[in-house]
């Protein structure tokens, strides 16, 4: 059956068990923690967000484990919601029922107070493997991841894991069983040697938890019942330029079941990644951001330029890549894509800094779906609060420089839209304005024509009346009268018409029409000239 091709790179997302051909970078972190888990009980890794806990656990540990003989359960909590599974179901659901609805059946039935607890449990799959021919039973490694989540769970789901999780890790044989060896009638039957050899054999887990260094203090509400969480750690730290470059290049140039053919970077292609990963202070590489770069190359430019020698030129821009992945990212949101870019551009990071933001506060501004779907494209994560309740928060440092251009680009857009939305009400009042001057200029235009009737009929009266000289010079002072008032009419009308093509002449030179700002000012001189001419024409 042919596999399934994927990508070489994950982007934000983290390794997975199947990725350890091009799992690079992390092989000096994969031997340490190895060793530790080897010679300790329970081992602490921590880190902050973003640096490959996951990958680390996944695409490293579980495999090595597995190759030195060991049963790895990889296992995370998740958050408390009311409809969760309490933290030792969870556990049993990824361990020995995740593939099994059912504890296996064995001799342990015996005892009528027993208890479906951890240690039961893990006990019933010893049993089971040994009366399966298999004398050396796999130890088992119980691998916590985000072990942060842990806090978010009520007092007795809390108190009853962490007593449960001490009583597997350091309890040979619980009290009610040795009890139970020592009173007949608190078994349905005796137990025969071969089983009390069972019993006895010591039990092998070990624990790893992995969790964010911001969210350590959340391990001393366990420390009553596991004293020795914190005695043992391993600190995983940003990638060193030496471990970037092989995370770089060795995924590229292996040959598998992958989407993308093989491909290589030139030497200037690697010192602009680096570079660009770097900053003035260190020279420490955040994983995420490193993962998120190399996802773009390999579909961007892999894929679909089906380019496979990666140049520097070739690159491009390499800071618009975050801020793709930021914009993106929206992309995916059914709705509510402006509200949910306000949340974090404005609430979710403040001066520069990422903010836990409540979700009551959150849900102010989008719908409880919209937040999740905002986790789900990994721009934000969510955590339990100190007042019980949950706040969200930008998932990564990396998208903060992206976030605040993106926020930049918003209010820009913003202040567009409101001198337009300004522009446009003072056309609106200038429409008006001219709306009315033409109902004037319609006025004097038409009183206008009433003078030139009066002028006609008085040059015909002037015409018909020639009894005597003083009639005749009476109609010619009325017919003088008539055409200077006419001429006034004219001049006033052109003058409102000139003024108005001015007013539209400067309309065209703030939108830079520069055309018909010339037109209509050329226009404007011809009325200017008219009105001149009409003016000397008056008759004194």
């Amino acid at each position: 059956m042919e596999s399934i091709k994927k990508y070489r790179y994950p982007g934000i997302n983290s390794f997975e068990t199947t990725d350890t051909d091009i799992f690079f970078g992390r092989e000096d972190d994969r031997k340490r923690l190895v060793e530790l888990v080897e010679i300790e009980k329970n081992v602490l890794l921590y880190s902050r967000s973003g640096l490959g806990k996951s990958s680390l656990f996944k695409a490293a540990l579980i495999p090595e484990l597995s190759i030195r003989g060991y049963q790895s359960f990889y296992i995370r909590l998740g958050l408390y919601q009311e409809d969760s599974l309490s933290p030792i179901q969870n556990v049993l659901r990824k361990t020995v029922l995740s593939e099994q609805k059912q504890l296996p059946v064995t001799f342990l039935q015996k005892f009528i107070d027993r208890s479906n607890s951890l240690w039961y449990a893990f006990k019933a799959l010893q049993i089971t493997q040994l009366q399966n021919q298999k004398p050396n039973e796999k130890p088992v490694i119980l691998i916590f991841d985000q072990f942060e989540e842990i806090g978010s769970y009520n007092g007795q789901q809390l108190t009853d894991f962490k007593m449960q999780l001490a009583e597997l890790l350091y309890t040979p044989i619980p009290k009610d069983y040795l009890d139970a060896l020592k009173d007949d009638d608190l078994l349905t039957d005796p137990l025969t040697d071969l089983e009390l050899d069972l019993l006895y054999k010591p039990l092998r887990v070990k624990v790893v938890f992995a969790i964010r260094s911001d969210q350590m203090s959340v391990l001393n509400q366990l420390s009553d019942y596991l004293p020795n969480i914190l005695k043992v750690f391993y600190e995983l730290k940003p990638l060193s330029p030496k471990q970037a470059l092989s995370a770089v290049i060795e995924p590229a140039l292996k040959d598998g079941s992958y989407i993308t053919p093989v491909f290589s970077y030139g030497q200037d292609a690697v010192k602009k990644i680096l570079k660009a990963l770097s900053s003035e202070k260190s020279n420490d590489i955040d994983t995420a951001q490193l993962q998120i770069l190399l996802q773009y190359i390999e579909q961007d430019i892999v894929e679909k330029k089906q380019d496979t020698q990666i140049t520097g030129e070739g690159l491009g821009d390499l800071n618009k890549v975050y801020e793709n992945y930021y914009r993106n990212s929206f992309q995916k949101l059914r709705t509510e894509q402006e509200q949910a870019q306000i949340l974090i551009e404005d609430k979710l990071i403040v001066e520069g800094r990422r903010i836990s933001y409540d979700k009551a506060l959150c849900l102010q501004l989008v719908s409880e779906a919209t937040l999740d779907a905002l986790v789900e494209t990994r721009l934000i994560r969510r955590e339990p609060n100190t007042m019980g309740g949950y706040s969200y928060e930008v998932s990564h440092d990396s998208l903060i420089a992206p976030t605040l251009e993106a926020k930049k680009e918003r209010l820009r857009l913003e202040e567009e839209v409101r001198q337009k939305t300004q522009y446009e009400a003072q056309l609106e009042q200038q429409r008006k304005k001219q709306q009315q001057q033409r109902i004037i200029i319609f006025i004097i235009s038409a009183a206008s024509l009433v003078s030139l009737v009066f002028l006609i009929f008085a040059l015909i009266a002037q015409h018909n009346v020639e009894k005597t000289l003083m009639e005749v010079n009476r109609q010619k002072f009325a017919t003088q009268k008539a055409l200077n008032d006419f001429i006034k009419a004219e001049v006033t009308r052109k003058s409102i018409e000139k003024e108005q093509l001015l007013i539209e002449a400067k309309q065209y030179k703030r939108s830079k029409d520069w055309d018909l700002e010339k037109e209509t000012e050329v226009k404007a001189d011809h009325l200017e000239e008219d009105i001149k001419d009409l003016q000397k024409r008056l008759i004194k």
